[in-house]
């Protein structure tokens, strides 16, 4: 699935998005699994990943910015570094009973975030940031979701 956004300056509300929301979780346990691959980047700080929480907000954002950082938007935690143009994979593990989400790239566990509000939701593509803005092209692929 490729995602592109074409605007070069920053947004207002609801605007430079190109996503994919899914149903609201109603398992226990939620794994979300993708591939993602950002094959450039003319803008910055754009959200990749999100979980979502219905009727509030944004909760847990991964996104990319300049120079390679991939990072929590909520908070600015610099989660990888990961080069344009390089594959790499994001797992989310969202709980609705702790309302809490454990984060991954390429395996390695980088962020838990608590507190959270339910019902939650997965989002994924490619959404500017509060201070973001494009060009930017994503592509994602291998896209699973598991349940408990």
């Amino acid at each position: 699935l490729t995602f592109q956004l074409t605007c070069n300056s920053p947004h207002s509300a609801g605007y430079q998005r190109a996503e994919r929301r899914y149903d609201n979780m109603t398992a226990t346990n939620n794994q979300f699994q993708g591939t993602v691959k950002v094959t450039s980047l003319t803008g910055d700080k754009i959200n990749l990943k999100q979980v979502f929480q219905d009727g509030t907000g944004p909760w847990m954002l991964v996104a990319v910015k300049k120079p390679d950082i991939i990072y929590e938007t909520e908070g600015g935690k610099t989660l990888a570094t990961v080069p344009i143009g390089t594959s790499f994979r994001v797992n989310t593990v969202t709980s609705l009973s702790s309302k809490s989400v454990d984060v991954y790239i390429n395996g390695s566990k980088v962020e838990t975030k608590s507190g959270g509000k339910t019902p939650f939701y997965d989002k994924f593509g490619a959404y500017a940031s509060e201070t973001g803005y494009g060009p930017v092209t994503v592509v994602w692929s291998g896209i699973s979701f598991w349940t408990k």
